[in-house]
Parts: structure tokens; sequence; C-alpha cells
């Protein structure tokens, strides 16, 4: 709807209000398109947050794998430089 006869203030309320009405609406409709959707046996869609955060559970998962082996290495060193050169033959 346009009124050329309106200031510029009025014209950015008008537009803001109608922007807001719009989006009302949009998100009205989606979100009985969502229930209609779970009602029919529709499973609800993994958000962007949860791919994230299982994402990032992945990468720890693999660190504290990663982690693991080092300090095996890590045990395995110190046993044969404890055992000293004589006994260290399978290090």
């Amino acid at each position: 709807m346009v009124n050329r006869n309106a200031s510029e203030e009025d014209a950015y309320r008008q537009a803001c209000d109608e922007y807001h009405a719009i989006r009302a609406r949009t998100e009205t409709a989606q979100r009985i398109a969502e229930e209609e959707a779970l009602h029919h046996g529709a499973q609800p869609a993994i958000s962007w947050t949860e791919i994230g955060l299982n994402k990032e559970e992945e990468a720890l998962n693999s660190s504290r794998d990663i982690l693991r082996a080092r300090e095996e290495v890590y045990a395995r060193v110190c046993a044969c430089v404890a055992a000293g050169p004589r006994e260290s033959g399978s290090c």
C-alpha cells in the first residue's frame, strides 16, 4: 500500500507494520505446517545447532582417542627409558 503524501517517518512506520504482519502470518503458517506434519507422522528435522553440536562431539571424541594413543606411547617410552639400555631391546 503506497501513500505518496506520507512523511518519511510515517512511511517507515507503515513499512515496519506491514513487514511484521507478513512475518507473523508466515511464522504462524510455518508452525501450523510443522504441527500438521508431526500429526501425520513426520519426524522433526535436526536443527543446525544440533548438527554443529554433533560435529563438535565427534571432534572431541577423536581428540580423546588421539590423546589416549599419545599417552600410551609416552608410557611405553618412559618404561623403556627406565629399564635402561640393556633391557630395552624390545623398545
